[in-house]
C-alpha cells in the first residue's frame, strides 16, 4: 500500500501485481493489445462509467437503459475483461489511460 501510495503521489501510475500479470500474459498470449477493444460500444460505455465511480443508477439514466440492461453489459464486460470487481476495472482502465 504505501509503495502505490508513494507511486502516485510522485505522478506515476500503479499497477497491481495481478494486474500486471494479466497484461503480460494477454500480450505474450497473442491478445488484443487493449483488452478493452473485444468490448461491444454499449460495454465499453457502462464499464468506463463505472470505472470512473458513477452509480449504476445513474449510468442507466445517462445511457438511457433499464438497469437489467446496464447490468447484462456490466456483466459481459467483467466476463470479457476477465475482472471481477470494480476495483480490478478502475485498475485496468487506469492502465490503458482510459480515464482521462
Amino acid at each position: 500500500m504505501i509503495k502505490a501510495i508513494s507511486l502516485v503521489l510522485n505522478g506515476d501510475t500503479y499497477v497491481s501485481t495481478e494486474l500486471s500479470q494479466s497484461i503480460v500474459r494477454g500480450v505474450f498470449s497473442g491478445a488484443a493489445a487493449n483488452p478493452f477493444d473485444q468490448l461491444s460500444q454499449r460495454e465499453f460505455q457502462v464499464v468506463i462509467c463505472l470505472a470512473k465511480g458513477y452509480p449504476m443508477n445513474e449510468i442507466c439514466e445517462m445511457l438511457q437503459v433499464q438497469y437489467s440492461t446496464a447490468h447484462t453489459h456490466k456483466r459481459r464486460a467483467f466476463e470479457k475483461l476477465n475482472i471481477e470487481d470494480n476495483k480490478e476495472l478502475t485498475d485496468l482502465a487506469g492502465a490503458y489511460d482510459l480515464l482521462s
